[in-house]
């Protein structure tokens, strides 16, 4: 079937066109046709029968012309000799009524037979009835014989015959176009129907799989590559100009994933320069510790001074080491495995590995509009490790028997987590996307903690904020789009 479709939409809807102008040409031909046959054969059924009717009238009123005229010969009265022309006058009459109704010669030739012998009969008596005012005995006895009477009119009944031969044969031919029309009528409108059926099936296959599923198919593909699937290919089917958008729409989209892995490869490239300062930055410092601890060793004799240069080397590869687990952890990609859960839980849960911390430094924490929290669509564990980081800081950065105040609030469409705590402050504004390390009151630290936490709370579609209070310590702020309710909620 494909083969015999149209090439162009264009071709396509002048086919949809042509087969419902066929459809309507067929539909109407029958119709006309039919009332046609009809129209044809009720007139034909009604000149047949007034070619009957006046062929009776004729028959009866020559009849009743010759019984009068006799009847007026035997009686002797002139008067009543005047019917006869008024007879003569209504039958010409009828025969112009005849000659008007015929249709082939048969018919012609037979309505001249009976005027022939109507015309015989008038010849013979005007020659019986010559001298009205003289009849003999012997005329009047043959004027009352009933077989002078059919002897005059035996020529006119032959001719009467045929005209009746030739109605009937018309009527039984008539009747056979009738007979014959009706026995095709159960086959005719079914396959009509049959026939409009099929096109209006084929109008609509055609216009199915060479517009609406490819069509169809070209939606379906620009929304797989609106959702970040670049790979996906729209197979190019359908009229020229579907298959010409697709075409089209797939060289884009192949452009568009090139362009995305040139751009993913200078940015890895950038990120990668940016990165070699903080690496060589991160590394060096605790090279130079452990470097410039290893050299007060040497002239160092008693056990205490080599303890304390042990565990200093300890700690500043401790340090070393959770600086490259982090660096790891922020460039690993993140494919967050979203679940419903509550805010109020992850941070609970992110709180309890700092418990010992805030045991130690005495510190209390304060919660406040938790009657806020709601579910949310997030990864639990990565949200907690983000959120983690940024407690961690603010522990770290707390006085000894301060408080941290935990806050949540709506924001519009989004939930905030509010981390406020009573330190000293940031010293910086930080860039959550940059890594490279700014001020910081830290033992230890190795300054990932901001960016790890922006990039988690990127993977869910939020935000980190963290700066310095006017009235003193620092806020982070955590924001995450609550979920979009269906629609008609």
């Amino acid at each position: 079937m494909r083969r015999i479709l149209p090439k162009s939409l264009q071709g396509l809807l002048l086919l949809n066109e042509s087969a419902l102008l066929a459809l309507v040409v067929a539909t109407a031909t029958l119709t006309g046709l039919w009332a046609l046959f009809w129209t044809q054969s009720s007139q034909e059924a009604a000149r047949i029968e007034t070619l009957a009717r006046l062929a009776e009238r004729v028959r009866g009123d020559m009849y009743r012309q010759v019984q009068e005229v006799i009847h007026a010969r035997l009686t002797e009265d002139p008067a009543v000799l005047r019917v006869y022309a008024d007879y003569r006058r209504q039958i010409t009459e009828r025969f112009a009524e005849l000659h008007e109704l015929v249709r082939d010669e048969n018919e012609r030739a037979a309505v001249e037979y009976l005027q022939d012998a109507y015309t015989v009969v008038l010849h013979d008596m005007e020659k019986v009835f010559a001298d009205p005012n003289e009849i003999s005995q012997a005329a009047r006895m043959k004027l009352l014989d009933p077989a002078y009477e059919e002897w005059m009119l035996s020529e006119l009944e032959s001719a009467l015959r045929v005209i009746d031969a030739i109605v009937e044969s018309r009527r039984q031919s008539l009747d056979a176009t009738r007979s014959g029309w009706t026995r095709w009528t159960p086959i005719v409108v079914p396959l009509s129907v049959v026939l409009a059926v099929a096109l209006l099936l084929f109008s609509r296959r055609s216009l199915q799989m060479r517009f609406v599923k490819p069509l169809r198919n070209l939606v379906d593909g620009t929304i797989e590559v609106s959702r970040g699937n670049l790979e996906h290919r729209i197979r190019a089917e359908g009229a020229e100009e579907v298959r010409h958008l697709a075409s089209t729409f797939g060289e884009m989209t192949r452009k568009l994933a090139e362009s995305q892995r040139t751009l993913v490869e200078s940015e890895r490239q950038a990120a990668l320069g940016a990165l070699v300062p903080v690496v060589a930055h991160n590394i060096r410092n605790p090279l130079a510790s452990i470097r410039a601890t290893a050299q007060m060793m040497e002239g160092s004799e008693t056990g205490e001074d080599l303890e304390e240069s042990r565990r200093a080397i300890i700690d500043t590869v401790d340090r070393l080491e959770r600086w490259v687990t982090a660096l790891l952890s922020y460039l690993v990609p993140l494919e967050p495995r979203r679940r419903e859960c509550r805010l109020g839980d992850v941070v609970e849960g992110a709180l309890a590995p700092l418990e010992p911390k805030l045991e130690r430094k005495a510190l209390r924490v304060v919660r406040e509009g938790w009657e806020h929290d709601a579910p949310l669509s997030v990864d639990p564990d990565l949200l907690e490790q983000a959120i983690h980081a940024l407690l961690g800081n603010a522990v770290d950065a707390s006085p000894a028997r301060a408080a941290i105040r935990l806050e949540l609030a709506r924001s519009g469409h989004a939930l905030e987590l509010r981390i406020d705590d009573e330190g000293p402050g940031i010293a910086f504004e930080p860039d959550p996307r940059e890594l490279s390390p700014g001020p910081s009151t830290k033992r230890g630290g190795y300054g990932l903690g901001i960016p790890v936490a922006w990039k988690i709370c990127h993977a869910h579609g939020g935000r980190v904020d963290v700066r310095r209070r006017t009235q003193g310590g620092t806020r982070a702020t955590v924001s995450l789009p609550l979920p979009t309710p269906p629609a008609g909620a």
